[in-house]
Protein backbone atom coordinates (compact mmCIF):
# COMPACT_ATOMS: atom_id res chain seq x y z
CA UNK A 1 0.00 0.00 0.00
CA UNK A 2 1.11 3.53 -1.07
CA UNK A 3 1.27 5.99 1.50
CA UNK A 4 -0.03 9.42 -0.64
CA UNK A 5 0.90 12.89 0.94
CA UNK A 6 -0.80 16.00 0.06
CA UNK A 7 0.53 17.55 -2.49
CA UNK A 8 2.11 20.69 -1.99
CA UNK A 9 1.69 23.76 -4.41
CA UNK A 10 4.61 26.10 -5.32
CA UNK A 11 3.39 28.99 -7.01
CA UNK A 12 6.67 30.42 -9.39
CA UNK A 13 7.39 33.92 -8.20
CA UNK A 14 5.56 36.57 -9.82
CA UNK A 15 6.54 39.62 -10.84
CA UNK A 16 3.69 42.50 -11.29
CA UNK A 17 4.28 45.90 -13.15
CA UNK A 18 1.25 48.65 -12.38
CA UNK A 19 0.76 51.73 -14.02
CA UNK A 20 2.89 50.67 -16.68
CA UNK A 21 3.05 53.85 -19.18
CA UNK A 22 2.18 55.92 -16.79
CA UNK A 23 4.44 58.61 -15.01
CA UNK A 24 5.42 56.66 -12.04
CA UNK A 25 4.75 52.64 -12.09
CA UNK A 26 5.23 50.66 -9.46
CA UNK A 27 7.35 47.63 -9.38
CA UNK A 28 6.12 44.51 -7.37
CA UNK A 29 7.99 41.36 -6.81
CA UNK A 30 5.72 38.49 -5.12
CA UNK A 31 4.39 35.26 -4.88
CA UNK A 32 1.00 34.68 -3.64
CA UNK A 33 -0.59 30.74 -2.19
CA UNK A 34 -3.98 31.09 -1.70
CA UNK A 35 -5.80 28.03 0.17
CA UNK A 36 -9.45 29.24 0.90
CA UNK A 37 -9.97 30.93 3.21
CA UNK A 38 -6.55 32.17 3.65
CA UNK A 39 -3.89 33.56 1.05
CA UNK A 40 -0.66 35.04 1.74
CA UNK A 41 1.55 37.35 0.27
CA UNK A 42 5.01 37.37 0.50
CA UNK A 43 6.72 40.21 -1.19
CA UNK A 44 10.69 40.61 -2.20
CA UNK A 45 12.02 43.83 -1.36
CA UNK A 46 8.82 45.18 -2.72
CA UNK A 47 5.58 46.86 -1.08
CA UNK A 48 2.66 44.79 -0.64
CA UNK A 49 0.29 45.26 -3.94
CA UNK A 50 -2.54 46.59 -1.71
CA UNK A 51 -2.57 48.51 1.12
CA UNK A 52 -5.46 46.37 2.67
CA UNK A 53 -3.20 43.69 3.37
CA UNK A 54 -2.00 42.89 6.81
CA UNK A 55 1.48 42.65 7.54
CA UNK A 56 1.94 39.64 9.63
CA UNK A 57 5.95 39.46 9.55
CA UNK A 58 6.66 41.06 13.07
CA UNK A 59 5.42 37.18 14.01
CA UNK A 60 8.99 35.87 12.92
CA UNK A 61 10.62 38.12 15.11
CA UNK A 62 8.04 38.08 18.19
CA UNK A 63 7.75 34.18 18.57
CA UNK A 64 9.75 30.84 18.44
CA UNK A 65 8.47 28.32 15.77
CA UNK A 66 7.19 26.20 18.37
CA UNK A 67 5.37 28.46 20.24
CA UNK A 68 1.82 28.30 20.64
CA UNK A 69 0.06 31.78 21.09
CA UNK A 70 -3.45 33.57 20.31
CA UNK A 71 -3.44 36.23 18.30
CA UNK A 72 -6.37 38.36 17.62
CA UNK A 73 -6.32 40.01 13.97
CA UNK A 74 -8.58 42.11 11.93
CA UNK A 75 -7.74 40.07 8.52
CA UNK A 76 -9.39 41.79 5.33
CA UNK A 77 -11.58 40.43 3.01
CA UNK A 78 -10.74 41.10 -0.43
CA UNK A 79 -12.64 40.27 -3.46
CA UNK A 80 -10.70 37.77 -6.62
CA UNK A 81 -11.84 37.50 -9.75
CA UNK A 82 -9.16 37.19 -11.83
CA UNK A 83 -6.12 34.88 -11.22
CA UNK A 84 -3.58 37.06 -10.81
CA UNK A 85 -1.44 36.90 -8.22
CA UNK A 86 -1.48 40.54 -6.41
CA UNK A 87 -5.03 41.77 -7.62
CA UNK A 88 -8.43 41.89 -5.81
CA UNK A 89 -10.58 43.35 -7.71
CA UNK A 90 -14.35 42.92 -8.24
CA UNK A 91 -15.88 41.60 -11.45
CA UNK A 92 -17.24 45.54 -11.79
CA UNK A 93 -14.07 46.74 -11.33
CA UNK A 94 -12.33 44.22 -13.82
CA UNK A 95 -15.33 44.79 -16.48
CA UNK A 96 -15.05 48.34 -16.39
CA UNK A 97 -11.18 49.02 -16.43
CA UNK A 98 -11.10 46.70 -19.07
CA UNK A 99 -13.87 48.47 -21.11
CA UNK A 100 -11.93 51.84 -20.09
CA UNK A 101 -8.56 50.49 -21.47
CA UNK A 102 -10.18 49.47 -24.40
CA UNK A 103 -11.57 53.05 -24.98
CA UNK A 104 -8.53 54.34 -24.74
CA UNK A 105 -6.53 52.05 -27.02
CA UNK A 106 -9.43 53.22 -29.56
CA UNK A 107 -8.56 56.92 -28.75
CA UNK A 108 -4.59 56.76 -28.99
CA UNK A 109 -4.77 54.52 -32.49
Amino acid sequence: MMDLAWPVHRPPLSGLIEGFGGASPSNYILSEITFPPFGFVVTFNSPAPDKRLTDISYLADDYAWNQERTIWLRLPVLPIYTFYPGDYRNREQVKKQGEQNLADMCRNR
